[in-house]
């Protein structure tokens, strides 16, 4: 989504035409030239409910299954890291693209999953589907939440990526 021809104010990232009480605005420069097609960076939030009780207090099938779960992302694993509570665990895979998260709260039969990428290829529209599958909430569900699409293209004068060969 490119910017033309219009004013955006932007209020903590959401774009309204005026602020609540307390907000600070910050002017969008619809002048600036290219500006990029879709999201630098994807964000979904995912809330599962309803689930087992012994899953959510299970270091080793909260790993496993977050692992499975971020294979069908098809994305590169770079590393895990889990850590069980006295009751509940948290465990990050930190893939080439950035980051998944779970965090488990056994006593509400609840868990929340962060997927931050800044990859396009991950497919939003089917990921309930696998949840579903690996995890077997009652419900879920889950938010995006997209950023950074007003970011000027590269320029010649900045930092440039490496190419994917490299």
């Amino acid at each position: 989504m490119g910017i033309s021809g219009e004013t955006l104010i932007s209020f903590r990232g959401r774009r309204r035409s005026s602020p609540k009480d307390g907000e600070s605005a910050t002017l969008i420069d619809s002048s600036a030239p290219k500006y990029l097609v879709g999201p630098l960076i994807q964000h979904a939030v995912v809330e599962m409910f309803d689930l087992d009780v012994a899953l959510l207090d299970d270091e080793a099938q909260c790993r496993t299954r977050l692992l499975e779960f971020v294979r069908t992302l098809d994305v590169q694993i770079v590393t895990d890291f889990v850590y069980k509570f006295k009751l509940g665990v948290s465990a990050v895979i930190v893939i080439t693209e950035s980051h998944v998260a779970l965090h488990t709260w056994p006593e509400f039969g609840y868990a929340h999953i962060d997927i931050f990428t800044c990859s396009p290829q991950i497919d939003f529209a089917v990921i309930s589907d696998d949840l579903r599958a690996i995890f077997g909430p009652g419900a879920l569900q889950i938010t995006r939440l997209d950023y950074s699409n007003n970011l000027p293209q590269l320029r010649p004068d900045r930092p440039q990526p490496p190419a994917d060969d490299e």
